[in-house]
């Protein structure tokens, strides 16, 4: 007989938004997702956070078996390295580095003009790296090819905008003011 997982339902926040995929899944991985920058000073969601990850370690000894808690914690430190060593950027100094995906499209709500928060009409525009948002997490335990506790990110509620992080395309970097209305091919 399967053992029972059990999962735990969070929030935090707010947290900053990297490598935003909510208009559309990833094409590497299939999944909606979104890294996750927690501010090391909001101390309340950075407990919130391991509370629910311990408790879901705790309660799943039979799916994620003999593995202490630090080799599966899925939070990493932005001021030291991510997998294989490489250093993070600079924009994970003083941050958690938390992943997160899902394989349908969370919900994406955000301000009006008027402080309404509504359904997001364009999750291209609307949400990108560099916003704020607080998000609705699943914590569950895993164990096909690997063992560990996976984040589903469920809601996503955004809550400002600040500087996009990593390379924004404007088309005035390319042709400047130039006016095509009036040329001929």
């Amino acid at each position: 007989m399967a053992n029972k997982s059990v999962s735990k339902k969070i929030g935090i926040g707010p947290v900053r938004l990297s490598y935003v995929n909510f208009a559309e899944p990833s094409k590497m991985s299939g999944k909606y997702s979104a890294r996750l920058l927690l501010p090391k000073s909001d101390k309340a969601s950075y407990k919130i956070l391991m509370d629910g990850l311990k408790e879901v370690y705790e309660n799943n000894a039979g799916i994620l078996g003999d593995y202490d808690f630090e080799t599966i914690n899925p939070v990493r430190d932005g001021n030291g390295t991510a997998a294989k060593g490489k250093k993070y950027s600079d924009e994970h100094k003083g941050m958690w580095v938390i992943n997160a995906s899902n394989k349908f499209q969370p919900v994406l709500r955000c301000k009006d003009e008027n402080g309404v928060m509504n359904d997001s009409e364009d999750p291209g525009k609307d949400f990108y790296s560099g916003c704020w948002a607080k998000v609705g997490l699943c914590l569950f335990p895993y164990s096909n090819q690997s063992t560990g506790i996976g984040i589903s990110l469920d809601v996503v509620r955004k809550t400002k905008d600040d500087e996009h992080l990593g390379a924004v395309i404007r088309e005035d970097d390319y042709f400047g003011d130039e006016d095509d209305d009036d040329e001929e091919v």
